[in-house]
């Protein structure tokens, strides 16, 4: 919930992402003005993790200000090349509900 509050889109969503290194790195939505897009939250989690020299994402928390947290297809196929096998991914929405899942879940 705190990386939400660096969101540059209209909404405020923030991730976490727990590594083999045992660090965590999170990551806010980022607006792309002269894209017309969005790099959701979840994306820069894991870059940022992979570019200080992780190899692999074991967990996931994922918070959204909306009352129903969705992850991409582009965001799961990150998960899919860089996710543990038993990764785990949690999303916390709006109203504070949790909800946990594998990644062949989502």
């Amino acid at each position: 919930k705190e990386a939400a509050k660096n969101s540059t889109s209209g909404e405020s969503n923030g991730a976490a992402v727990y590594t083999d290194g045992n660090s965590i790195y999170s990551g806010a939505d980022l607006e792309i003005p002269s894209e017309e897009d969005t790099a959701h939250a979840l994306r820069v989690a894991i870059y940022k993790a992979l570019s200080e020299g992780a190899s692999e994402v074991s967990d996931v928390a994922i918070y959204s200000d909306t009352r129903h947290v969705e992850i991409c297809s582009s965001c799961c196929s990150l998960l899919e090349d860089f996710g543990t096998s038993g990764l785990t991914i949690r999303t916390i929405d709006s109203t504070g509900r949790e909800r946990q899942y594998s990644l062949d879940e989502i």
